[in-house]
């Protein structure tokens, strides 16, 4: 199913290798189909369409993330980890009350052991949407794991 979604947005950039809809979507494909660093790829070829688009920095952000915890020990690890947060930074940058990049950006300090900027990511995410249950829970393992 995602083969054949690929192929077709690969089709439309033919046609207009300028769609950032459509590089957008083929990232979502590829990260459907776990193939992250050529979502990393795609998401950073949409950027360079439109460098203000919230949703491509939160998308690579994601992506670099994905990559990052497919193979924690490679080397490259850890550059897909700085990258992660740098994106979800600029997706907050761009709109500030963005609680899922600050619940994620969460997750890659909390994944790279930076518990205390975990934890203000995961509080920042609360405070903009205080029914988020996920940063809810994640504070509360930080905190019973601090005890």
């Amino acid at each position: 199913m995602f083969s054949d979604a690929v192929t077709s947005f690969n089709k439309a950039l033919d046609l207009d290798h300028k769609d950032k809809d459509a590089l957008i979507n083929l990232g979502n494909c590829h990260m459907s189909l776990g193939d992250f660093e050529m979502s990393v790829k795609t998401y950073h070829e949409a950027l360079v369409l439109d460098r203000e688009c919230v949703m491509s920095h939160y998308n690579l952000a994601s992506a670099h993330h994905s990559a990052a915890t497919s193979c924690p020990e490679s080397a490259k690890a850890k550059a897909h980890y700085e990258a992660a947060r740098s994106e979800f930074r600029a997706a907050i940058g761009l709109k500030p009350d963005y609680a899922d990049a600050y619940f994620n950006l969460g997750i890659c300090y909390q994944d790279e052991g930076l518990l205390d900027e975990a934890r203000q990511s995961y509080l920042k995410a609360v405070q903009l949407s205080p029914d988020m249950t996920e940063a809810i829970d994640a504070i509360a393992a930080l905190d019973s794991k601090a005890q």
